[in-house]
């Protein structure tokens, strides 16, 4: 009760983004696609007697809740007092994709927040929350895990390990498991968050049953047509894509039958197409022996702007290897300016320790974000890593930034307690990737151990 002896109101209002919308109701419609910055940002107004939090999109409004609570939690005063302050915030990339490497037979790939996360040798097992071998999924842990990813602001999740033919993940076109998961992709699409399937590139052999798997051959399209037309009956508009990874790892993909990637990229975009659906292709790919990977990976998709189709995404890594701890700047940032890009970061700790070190990413993701790639762009304004990722010079509809999962079966989510800054310390970075890393870190320890107090220095 506020000073005027009256209960404080709290407002959701949706804006329409044009008259027309506001005489149809479009507002109301499913989630827009592709994610619009605008649609998704929204205004908080913190009055004496009322708080409204407003957006042209629900899932704005939920965004908007979600940091109002973030700053009850952390007793900021603005929030509490009221005293007409508008807090306006829109996210900066279009697309802002939890991955998880989750596997069918209830593994995770580079899993350290499983039960038994301080043994690497069986920390990935019994360690995915949506995938439990031989038992019943618990619905109320996926329901925590949506509104987790919610609350800082992703709209997409990979729902499987990127390396698609192991691990039961061959399986995961399957008509019973595709029936299995619709109820799980509706949870998450309730909370804005878009689904996407990463299946093995011999899905048409080992679930369709055909001779091969050579998009080339007319059998082999008609099968991916008719598969992509049930899964997007099944899961509606939640469905927005398929995820590749090809010819690498042991991998099999388009090189596997004389095809480029890009090729293999064409291929699936034209039949996601008629379902308003997209491609994303990962750049990571480089055969067995002593090559140079960053240079292998650069001439193979150096080309893609001007013959990748419009609705292909190329999902690169921070660095051309594998995550490590430091690596350079992957040169395909600096050279691909007409391709939608999409910038991938590794939450899990494969090479920080795993769950047993205490390390916290975000300063490392934002100097990354900051770097500077304007000697690449001269005629054009600074081009950072963040604004590449945001769409770039071209406004790439389907640009931007993704993280290997850190999450598990444990209690607390990420096995080692303080790796939890990685997964909202992602978040946030998505969002605003100018945010200074120390303000995020200070955020976080203020939302999950104190109320207001100063923690850190």
């Amino acid at each position: 009760v506020n000073a005027t002896g009256t209960a404080p109101a709290l407002l959701l209002q949706l804006q329409p983004s044009s008259p027309d919308d506001a005489i149809s109701g479009a507002a109301e419609r499913s989630l827009a696609w592709p994610p619009s910055p605008a649609d998704e940002g929204y205004s908080i107004h913190l009055n004496t007697l009322h708080t409204v939090i407003s957006s042209r999109s629900p899932q704005g409004v939920l965004y908007g809740a979600f940091e109002l609570l973030r700053r009850l939690r952390r007793e900021d005063p603005g929030a509490l007092a009221g005293g007409g302050e508008v807090v306006r915030s829109a996210p900066s990339a279009p697309l802002r994709h939890w991955d998880l490497w989750d596997n069918l037979d209830g593994s995770v790939e580079r899993g350290y927040a499983g039960p038994w996360q301080h043994r690497f040798d069986v920390a990935a097992a019994r360690s995915s929350v949506v995938y439990p071998l031989g038992q019943q999924r618990d619905e109320q842990r996926a329901h925590d895990l949506a509104r987790l990813l919610a609350s800082v602001g992703i709209n997409g999740i990979g729902w499987s390990n990127v390396n698609a033919c192991d691990h039961g993940n061959q399986h995961l076109l399957s008509s019973r498991n595709i029936a299995s998961m619709r109820a799980l992709v509706a949870l998450f699409y309730s909370y804005g968050i878009h689904s996407f399937l990463t299946p093995c590139f011999d899905s048409p052999q080992i679930v369709g049953g055909l001779f091969t798997s050579n998009p080339q051959v007319p059998e082999v399209k008609a099968w991916w047509a008719k598969k992509i037309e049930e899964v997007a009956g099944a899961f509606g508009d939640a469905f927005r894509g398929l995820v590749f990874k090809g010819n690498t790892e042991g991998q099999p993909g388009p090189g596997s039958h004389g095809m480029s990637q890009l090729q293999g990229a064409n291929f699936f975009a034209e039949l996601l197409e008629e379902v308003g659906a997209i491609c994303i292709w990962r750049a990571f790919s480089h055969p067995e022996g002593g090559v140079d990977q960053a240079l292998y990976q650069f001439q193979r998709f150096e080309n893609w702007d001007g013959e990748a189709r419009w609705n292909v995404a190329l999902k690169i890594k921070n660095g051309p290897y594998d995550f490590q701890v430091r690596e350079p700047v992957h040169s395909l940032f600096g050279h691909l300016s007409n391709t939608s890009l999409i910038l991938e970061f590794q939450a899990a700790q494969e090479y920080f320790g795993h769950a047993k070190h205490l390390v916290a990413l975000p300063s490392q993701w934002s100097s990354y974000l900051g770097f500077d790639l304007s000697s690449r762009f001269p005629p054009y304004n600074v081009q950072t890593l963040a604004q590449v990722a945001s769409g770039g010079i071209g406004r790439m509809p389907f640009s931007g930034i993704a993280a290997v999962s850190n999450i598990g079966t444990s209690r607390n989510w990420t096995g080692h307690v303080f790796s939890a800054v990685n997964t909202y310390g992602f978040g946030r970075l998505a969002w605003t990737p100018t945010t200074p890393a120390a303000d995020i870190m200070r955020e976080w320890v203020e939302v999950v151990f104190t109320c207001g107090a100063i923690v850190v220095p």
